[in-house]
């Protein structure tokens, strides 16, 4: 397990904790971000198929 291991090379239960917020905080806006970009494309789509 990478936790324990972490926690062994002076990692705090803590630190471990923020980081992996950090982490799951950054891959939400990240697939927010992805999205809008994927419904912005949908909707162009839609625009061409009605030219």
């Amino acid at each position: 397990m990478v936790i324990p291991d972490l926690i062994e090379q002076g990692y705090s239960k803590g630190e471990l904790g923020v980081a992996l917020s950090a982490i799951s905080i950054s891959y939400g806006i990240d697939s927010t971000a992805y999205n809008e970009k994927h419904e912005e494309e949908l909707t162009t789509r839609q625009i061409l198929k009605k030219l």
